[in-house]
């Protein structure tokens, strides 16, 4: 880039009347001080068009710039999603682009997504198993009627599975335990429980009438007659309904 400045024609010819006056002392005078003005003015002008020609050279075009605006872009590298028992020289030159010399990047896939399938399937479904042996070994203990050992591994089941289908029971089973081994309290807590949590589950008519005839037997007999209604109302098919007392 080049810059150019030029004195104006008015100004010269000012500048050669004041030199060709017949009135040489004031004027003269002026005359040196306005020329003085200009020169440093020129000297500033030109220092300044040198530096911005030294920035214009420095700068150069940007090649990033130039690639984008020319609809150019960077080849992206291919990835390969790869099974284990296949070998990365196995791939074909048909897997590459043709117009790509950047390095492949390889990401190896170990087994394949249908193996993984099958082993997440496997992995979820350990904890059901589990739940369900533990559950099994406590209710063997209560059939054993080994009542305080089989307590503690229901009230581990209901802590480690406390989402598990088989926790209704499970609490239901807890009170039998405490009522054989003489809580009653903590018994018809638990039956309380099983009512509460279970409203229509299958062990709520026989834990409504374990309570029924708790009360009945303490001398509660409106409570005692408060659940045999419900009893009677909410499960009248059931094998309790048939076994309750009937007045």
């Amino acid at each position: 880039m080049h810059f150019s400045y030029q004195l104006p024609p008015l100004l010269l010819l000012a500048l050669t009347g004041l030199g060709c006056g017949a009135h040489r002392g004031t004027a003269d005078h002026h005359y040196e001080a306005l020329k003085a003005d200009i020169t440093r003015l020129q000297a500033d002008q030109d220092r300044i068009l040198e530096r911005l020609e030294g920035l214009e050279a420095r700068k150069g075009p940007n090649p990033r710039e130039e690639q984008v605006a020319s609809g150019d872009r960077p080849p992206l590298k291919v990835v390969v999603l790869q099974p284990e028992s296949e070998e990365a020289d196995d791939l074909g030159e048909a897997d590459e682009p043709e117009d790509n010399d950047a390095p492949r990047t390889l990401v190896r896939v170990h087994g394949n997504h249908e193996a993984g399938g099958r082993k997440a399937k496997k992995e979820d479904s350990k904890p059901e198993a589990d739940a369900e042996r533990d559950y099994q070994e406590a209710l063997s203990l209560l059939k054993k009627k080994q009542h305080r050992r089989a307590l503690e591994l229901f009230t581990a089941f209901q802590v480690r599975y406390p989402a598990n289908p088989r926790i209704e029971t499970a609490l239901f089973w807890m009170a039998e335990c405490y009522e054989a081994l003489g809580d009653l309290p903590r018994a018809i807590e638990y039956y309380e429980a099983v009512i509460a949590r279970f409203p229509q589950g299958s062990k709520t008519p026989d834990a409504l009438l374990r309570l029924a005839t708790y009360h009945k037997k303490h001398g509660a007999d409106a409570r005692a007659r408060e659940l045999l209604l419900r009893l009677r109302s909410d499960f009248p098919q059931s094998e309790s309904t048939r076994r309750a007392p009937k007045d």
